[in-house]
């Protein structure tokens, strides 16, 4: 059974963080296992802000705490951190921006934000779903208000 999780990291990589972070991830990824047994896993950066761990195999809650601390452990090294749930990635003049999801309707009213804007809905990313969506198209879009 595959699993996946993402990362949403506090910001955007340049090329030599991004290869040392993915090289650093999967190393340590080598000892990862459940049971005794080995966890086959996938390490992908999206966009250059998104880490995605796929295990490909069998995992146990135990083994995904291990990965979650690991992971973690490793961001925290290369002076990074994870974003909370409360954010949400939107673009912004071809930049990712963290905005927090619940002060989305104030910036659609302010016109910071429009129904167009494109979010990384991670929600749809799980589902295997195309991601980077208008914000009207996402699970955001029942914070439009009606007047914009």
């Amino acid at each position: 059974m595959q699993s996946n999780w993402i990362f949403q990291l506090n910001k955007t990589l340049n090329s030599e963080e991004l290869i040392k972070l993915q090289n650093e991830v999967k190393n340590a990824l080598t000892e990862w296992n459940a049971h005794g047994a080995a966890v086959l896993s996938e390490v992908q950066v999206h966009f250059d802000r998104f880490l995605e761990i796929k295990a490909t195999n069998f995992t146990s809650g135990c083994s995904i705490d291990w990965m979650n601390k690991t992971i973690n452990d490793l961001i925290l090294k290369n002076n990074l951190s994870v974003l909370t749930a409360n954010f949400i990635l939107v673009e912004i003049n071809n930049k990712i921006e963290a905005i927090d999801f619940r002060d989305v309707e104030k910036k659609l009213i302010e016109g910071f934000l429009t129904p167009q804007t494109m979010v990384y809905d991670l929600t749809a990313f799980l589902n295997q779903q195309n991601w980077h969506i208008p914000l009207e198209k996402s699970w955001l879009n029942r914070f439009i208000p009606v007047n914009v």
